[in-house]
C-alpha cells in the first residue's frame, strides 16, 4: 500500500464580505497516496481552487491543517516553507496569465532555480534546455518571450517552470480547461508520461469528466464546499452513488449519435456559499430528499471497498445501480 503523501484535515476557509461571510470550504478532508493522480472535480464555485490554493499554503484557512509526509505545513518557519515550495508545486488554470510577459522563457524558467539552487548558471542553463525538451519544446524556445507561443505551447511551459524545481507533488488547476479540444490530448499524454517518468505525485482539479476518467486514479467530487463522494475512478464512474454524482456523471457526451443518453435535470439553483442549507448541502435539489436530509448533515461514511460516500440514502441509491436516478 502507497503511503500518504499529503493530507487535508477537515478544512475550512470562510471569506468575510459586507454580506456576510462566504463559506467555501467547509470541512473537507482527503488523503493523496505517493505517485498517484488525485482528482478533484465539481461545478463552479464549489470551492476546488481555494481547496488547491490550501493545499499550496496560499491561503491560510480558517479552520484544518494540511500534512505534508506527516508535517502541519501552517507550523512551519518562513524559512522551512521556502524549502517545501521547491517540492510543492502548482500549475495555474491560465497559461496566459501565470506567465511573465517581460521575461523570456529561460528567464521565467531560471528563476525558481535561483530561489531553490546554489549552482552554477550553466548548470541552469543546461537544466532549463533540459526541462523544455521534456515538455516537447527545443533549446531555441529559451530565447523567446510567451506571446510568441500558442496556448498549448504556453501550457507547456508553465508545466515546465512547475517541474523545474524536481517537486515531489504538484496541483494542475484546470490545466487544459483554456486550451484548444484538439490539443487537450497531447497536454494530457504528457502530464501522464511526466507523472510516470519523475514518479510525480498529482492532484488534477478539472470540470471535464473526461479528463478526470483519462488521468487520474481516485476522484473527489465536490459540492458546495464539501466533498459528497470519494473513490477510485473505476468504482465511481460504474457505480455513482450520491445524487449530485449521479447527475454530474450522466451529462457526459458519449461520442455515438446512435447512442441515446438520459441527462439528469437538477431543479433549483445551487444555495448560496453565504447562507449553505442546514443538513445536507444538497437537499434543495435532491429528489431522495426526506426530512432528515434537513435536519442532519450526512456523515462520509464507507459504503465498500474505499468508496466513500456523504448522503443517508446512499444504500436505496446503490441498489439502483448505474448513474440514473
Amino acid at each position: 500500500m502507497p503511503e500518504t503523501l499529503l493530507e487535508a484535515s477537515n478544512l475550512r476557509m470562510y471569506f468575510d464580505t459586507r454580506e456576510g461571510a462566504v463559506h467555501a470550504v467547509d470541512g473537507v478532508t482527503f488523503k493523496i497516496l505517493e505517485n498517484e493522480i488525485f482528482g478533484l472535480v465539481g461545478e463552479s464555485g464549489c470551492g476546488k481552487t481555494t481547496v488547491a490554493r490550501i493545499l499550496m499554503g496560499l491561503y491560510k484557512p480558517t479552520e484544518g491543517s494540511v500534512f505534508y509526509k506527516g508535517r502541519n505545513i501552517f507550523s512551519l518557519k518562513k524559512e522551512e516553507m521556502r524549502r517545501l515550495r521547491r517540492y510543492v508545486q502548482m500549475i495555474f488554470q491560465d497559461p496566459y496569465s501565470s506567465l511573465d510577459p517581460l521575461m523570456n522563457i529561460e528567464r521565467l524558467l531560471i528563476e525558481p532555480l535561483d530561489v531553490h539552487f546554489d549552482v552554477s548558471k550553466d548548470q541552469k542553463r543546461e537544466r532549463v534546455f533540459e526541462i523544455l525538451e521534456k515538455v516537447g519544446l527545443s533549446r531555441y524556445h529559451a530565447n523567446r518571450y510567451p506571446y510568441e507561443f500558442s496556448g498549448g505551447q504556453r501550457q507547456r511551459i508553465a508545466i515546465a517552470r512547475a517541474l523545474i524545481t524536481k517537486p515531489e507533488f504538484v496541483v494542475a488547476d484546470e490545466p487544459v480547461s483554456a486550451l484548444d479540444i484538439s490539443i487537450q490530448a497531447q497536454i494530457l499524454n504528457l502530464m501522464q508520461d511526466l507523472q510516470r517518468d519523475l514518479s510525480l505525485t498529482c492532484m488534477i482539479i478539472a470540470h471535464d469528466l473526461n479528463v478526470i476518467y483519462h488521468i487520474c486514479d481516485r476522484v473527489a467530487v465536490m459540492y458546495l464546499g464539501k466533498i459528497v463522494e470519494l473513490a477510485s475512478v473505476k468504482s465511481i464512474f460504474e457505480n455513482p452513488l450520491h445524487p449530485y454524482t449521479k447527475a454530474l456523471f450522466s451529462a457526459i457526451p458519449i461520442p455515438d449519435p446512435k447512442v441515446k443518453t438520459h441527462g439528469i435535470i437538477l431543479g433549483g439553483e445551487v444555495p448560496s456559499p453565504l447562507n449553505p442549507p442546514h443538513g445536507c448541502r444538497f437537499n434543495p435539489r435532491c429528489p431522495f430528499k426526506q426530512s432528515i436530509c434537513t435536519e442532519r448533515e450526512p456523515e462520509f461514511m464507507e459504503a465498500g471497498d474505499d468508496h466513500f460516500v456523504a448522503c443517508h440514502f446512499f444504500k436505496e441509491i446503490q441498489e439502483k445501480g448505474g448513474n440514473r436516478i
